[in-house]
Order: structure tokens, then sequence, then C-alpha cells
């Protein structure tokens, strides 16, 4: 994964799938459910600027308008055209090996790629762990999004409980003495346990007791 800013020239790879998203509501559903799906529902779609048709709708916008029930992915190269002149849109990535080809010719048959199930079915709702999610800030530059549980997030997580735990379990040690004006050499066992550099038990075994 790309660290700090991601220029829109690093998403070019033959091997990776792209999907562009537009609108706050759409990233904050996929952060909430986990899933990468589509909101074409006419309920839904009544409700959101980014997919209503202004009065005089042109065949593309009418095109891109109609509801698609399954999340689709471009392979190679994103498609900034799904941006549509929006800055404020998504990258999605993903190398997943369940994305294949669409079968069905609305929905560009062979250069459409959907998430499929075994059988290779086109499915609604793709796993969005199985993805990178970078957001538009600018200037053709992009940030990573942070999913829940997912990612750096949830390693960052249980790194620092891992820590905590540690400190908490991690056995307590007193000294025989505070340190004194007594050896000065590092390498000394007594100098290194007054410090509590070495525990008790090294200690006994460096000592002879």
């Amino acid at each position: 994964m790309p660290l700090g800013k991601t220029e829109i020239d690093y998403f070019s790879d033959p091997e990776k799938f792209y999907r562009v998203v537009r609108g706050q509501d759409v990233i904050d559903d996929i952060i909430e459910s986990g899933k990468i799906r589509t909101l074409g529902s006419p309920s839904y779609r009544g409700t959101n600027p980014h997919l209503m048709l202004s009065e005089h709708p042109s065949l593309t916008d009418r095109i891109k308008s109609r509801p698609t029930f399954y999340p689709s992915f471009s392979k190679g190269s994103v498609n900034l055209d799904y941006a549509s002149g929006d800055p404020e849109h998504y990258i999605i990535e993903s190398n997943d090996k369940s994305i294949r080809p669409s079968t069905m010719g609305r929905h560009g048959k062979g250069s459409t790629h959907f998430p499929t199930d075994e059988a290779g079915n086109p499915i609604k709702e793709f796993d969005a762990k199985k993805t990178k999610i970078f957001k538009h800030v600018g200037d053709g530059q992009y940030e990573t999004v942070r999913l829940k549980g997912t990612g750096l997030g949830k390693y960052a997580v249980g790194l620092v409980e891992g820590l905590a735990r540690g400190l908490a379990e991690a056995p307590k040690y007193e000294f025989l003495n505070p340190p004194s004006a007594g050896p000065s050499d590092p390498n000394d066992p007594v100098y290194q346990f007054e410090r509590g550099l070495i525990s008790q038990a090294e200690f006994n075994r460096r000592m002879g007791i």
C-alpha cells in the first residue's frame, strides 16, 4: 500500500480492478456495513443529489443513472468518467480473483467486471476487506480511507492493546537497594540489577546464588 498521498498514475495495474464512487453517503455506507454495494433503489436515488438527473439529461447521463444491482469494476486502470468531474470522489481498488468479466450485454460485456460467487454469478455485495479505498484530496492526489476492523487500523489497535497487556502482565522487580555509589561497570550484575536492567533470576544466576 502506498504511504502518504497517492498520485493518479498509481491506479494503473493490469492485475487490479478499480471502481469510482461519489458521495459521502456512499463511503459512510461502506464504512458502516463493511460491504461494497450499489445504492440503486429508486427511494435512495431520489434523495441522493449525486444520482439525480438534470432537467434535460444527456444520453450518457441517462445511461449512467440507470439502477444497477452489482458493484462494477474496470480492469487495468481507473475510469474517472464515473467521477463526472466531482472532485469529492473515491477510488476503490482490489485484486480479488472473484472479480470477473461481465457476461451481460447491458453491463459492458467483457469489459465491465463484477465480484462473483463460487458459481461465477455476480453478487450484490462485496467484502470491503478485500479492497483499498482512496479519497481524492485535490490536484490528482489521493489518501487512503481506513475502514473499521481492517488494514492498518486493526493492526494498530491490536498492537496498542498487546503492548498495554504486556506491560500490565510484566513481572515487577524490586531493587535490593536503591542505586548506590557501588559498581560503576555497566556490565556488573549488581549495577544492572539495581537499575532494573536484568531480572532476579538472571541476577541470581550470574551471582551464583
